[in-house]
């Protein structure tokens, strides 16, 4: 059964708030999903931008294009843009430079949005009027086949991290970029997403995690509500070769953010290096599961090559990585 907002009757005291709604788009068999259970939001003011990367006039871009010239053409409120450079961040971040709303909201490409979903996030923006990031729950589907399986999912508690008055996160607070919102005024603070990090990039994830970061290093208040609900329609991967990818992945991920914190100065970054790696070498005997051990290994390996690509082929430029 869909979780229901709090505030479903409530949508016309919210009209006055603007959304600009960002979707990175890459899967054009996916993609109608998003767009239309944007449409189908019980808040009326918002606008949509379908952001299409990649090769311009590749099939996969040409696809993504049609869906959204289909979609929009009753309703002017969707408007599409394409950028040449992969990436999720980078789509995001182009999404962001077109955005009119005071505020903008982040939806994957493979989700689909409760009908209360931006009713819900400018109830908890205008309820915490100093918090400017909210994020929300990302729930997975049913499982199509049986066998290895991976999704990302998140329900977070509600809960609101100040990082100037908190020295750490609240309980169950954490939220996933395709699925937060963020006041316009927290993006000329903080800058845009790194564009090296993230799904599509040379480093295929921490583009959410290292945004995180700059937020929490910049002071911005950040809060979590579980009523904000995406579903992640398809977001599962299948089979074992999935799951290895996945973890890869995140491993090059988390590895060129380790790297990124060690080239700013911050002790983090070593730190981290170093945790992975006694990780990596211990887990698999707590408890003892020998068969882990090929596995943790490649991910230690993924996660220093990473770190060390990144250090020797990139600076740190206004919060971003750059190449030397």
């Amino acid at each position: 059964m869909p979780l229901q907002s709090p505030i479903s009757n409530l949508q016309s005291l919210l009209i006055t708030m603007k959304f600009s709604v960002i979707i990175p788009a890459y899967q054009p068999d996916m993609v109608a999903a998003p767009i239309q259970s944007v449409l189908r939001q019980t808040m009326p003011d918002w606008e949509l931008l379908l952001v299409g990367q990649g090769e311009l006039g590749s099939n996969r871009a040409k696809a993504v294009r049609v869906v959204a010239e289909e979609l929009g053409a009753d309703n002017q409120r969707l408007r599409y843009l394409h950028i040449d450079k992969p990436g999720q961040t980078a789509a995001i971040n182009a999404g962001i430079r077109q955005a009119q709303g005071e505020l903008i909201a982040i939806l994957g490409d493979d989700c689909t949005a409760h009908p209360d979903w931006l009713a819900t996030l400018a109830e908890t923006f205008r309820r915490l009027p100093n918090v400017g990031v909210v994020g929300g729950a990302v729930h997975k589907p049913a499982k199509l086949r049986r066998g290895k399986a991976i999704c990302s999912n998140i329900v977070p508690a509600e809960a609101v991290y100040d990082p100037t008055v908190q020295t750490k996160a609240p309980a169950g607070w954490d939220w996933l970029v395709i699925n937060m919102a963020m006041r316009r005024e927290v993006v000329a603070q903080v800058g845009l997403f790194d564009e090296h990090l993230g799904p599509g990039t040379g480093f295929s994830a921490a583009g959410d995690t290292d945004y995180k970061l700059r937020l929490e290093a910049n002071g911005v208040v950040m809060a979590t509500t579980p009523h904000a609900v995406v579903y992640h329609t398809h977001g599962y991967r299948y089979g074992w070769q999935a799951a290895l990818e996945f973890s890869r992945k995140n491993a090059q991920g988390n590895g060129a953010l380790a790297a990124k914190l060690t080239l700013m100065g911050d002790p983090r970054g070593q730190e981290w290096a170093k945790e992975n790696r006694r990780m990596r070498w211990l887990k698999w005997k707590r408890p003892f599961r020998p068969h882990r051990l090929l596995f943790d290994i490649r991910r230690w390996l993924d996660f220093q090559h990473a770190y060390h690509r990144c250090l020797q082929a990139f600076k740190v430029s206004d919060g971003v990585l750059e190449p030397c």
